[in-house]
């Protein structure tokens, strides 16, 4: 990553002053503040791009002699090493965390204070990277309240993401709603998340303006705070909202956050492919990624024109090419193998 990538997305002021905050809400006892504000900070440089350093944190933690801290620290390496298309790291954590919370989710084994609310986060993490349900998960949003904020602000996002991919796009709005009221200011990160959470229902719902409005949010937000990589990770599945919106914020800022999004997304299909969930690893261009996509929802060749912002020639064109590489062709048998729709969509992308 260019140096003044990271430096453009990097707030002047320290980014991590507001740990003692973020431990404060977090109302934890059985952990020291040095833990929890180690914690803290893999989410806060993550989040600012800054992936080797999280990358060490990461690994420093993972010598702790506490399982709930070694799982949330091989959590994390997973994400960041997918981000770094490190498949070998990604697929070895991988491999360590499914059957840990496989195990706990199956015999509710969970951590003495927290329950089995970390295993659950884990896991949800392990099927947004993946793109992919792969556990059986019990339905935690009722107790959210009572859970500490270092675990209840990815909570809200993991949770409405989950609904975006079974389709159910109300619920997923009511739920990142209610998060971004739950969540505390000293949380910014969570917050963009759950903002492009809304952004994507949006989409999948065929609503484009009022996902560019979360989305504008979200930016705005993510640029106050530094923050970059939730856009990162989320790119494939906003279907072109992103070029829209930076059409009209700054070109640049657009094709910066691209570079970042084909890395990630060339880390995730590697880590889908090692984990038996892809025969081969398609090689769309992002363009043809999109057009796919929302063709795959049911829009019309106009409708993606106008959210692409390319002609219905080019539109007709992306799918042609699309279609040979998928070796499917025509829009009604991609639609046939987007079923349940919202996961597969995000798989091909």
């Amino acid at each position: 990553m260019p140096n003044e990538f990271v430096t453009e997305f990097t707030t002047p002021a320290e980014p991590l002053d507001n740990l003692a905050e973020k431990f404060r809400f977090a109302g934890v006892d059985s952990l020291s503040h040095q833990t929890m504000a180690d914690l803290f900070e893999v989410e806060s440089v993550y989040c600012r791009g800054r992936l080797d350093e999280a990358l060490a944190l990461a690994n420093a933690l993972l010598e702790d002699d506490r399982e709930i801290i070694r799982m949330t620290a091989l959590t994390y390496r997973m994400v960041i090493s997918v981000a770094r298309e490190d498949v070998d790291q990604a697929y070895e954590d991988y491999q360590v965390l499914e059957p840990l919370c496989r195990e706990a989710l199956l015999n509710a084994r969970g951590d003495a204070q927290f329950g089995v609310g970390p295993y659950v986060l884990s896991a949800m993490i392990i099927e947004k990277t993946l793109l992919k349900p792969l556990f059986e998960l019990p339905d935690l949003t009722s107790d959210a309240e009572s859970f500490p904020y270092g675990l209840r602000q990815y909570f809200g996002y993991h949770f409405a993401l989950r609904q975006v991919f079974e389709g159910d796009y109300d619920r997923a709005l009511g739920l990142a709603d209610a998060f971004k009221l739950l969540v505390q200011p000293d949380f910014p990160e969570s917050q963009v998340y759950l903002y492009l959470t809304s952004a994507i229902a949006h989409v999948m719902a065929s609503r484009p303006d009022a996902a560019r409005e979360e989305f504008t949010r979200a930016w705005e937000l993510g640029q106050q705070h530094g923050i970059i990589m939730p856009f990162v990770e989320t790119y494939g599945c906003m279907l072109g909202l992103q070029r829209s919106c930076f059409d009209a914020q700054g070109y640049d800022q657009y094709r910066k956050v691209e570079a970042m999004a084909r890395k990630f997304r060339r880390g995730r299909a590697g880590l889908q492919q090692r984990c038996g969930m892809r025969e081969s690893v398609v090689r769309l261009t992002q363009l043809e990624c999109d057009t796919m996509g929302l063709a795959a929802l049911g829009w019309s060749n106009r409708q993606i024109a106008q959210q692409l912002g390319i002609s219905e020639n080019t539109v007709r064109n992306h799918l042609t090419s699309g279609y040979q590489k998928m070796n499917i062709h025509s829009r009604k048998e991609l639609r046939a193998n987007a079923m349940p729709a919202q996961w597969a969509i995000a798989r091909i992308l």
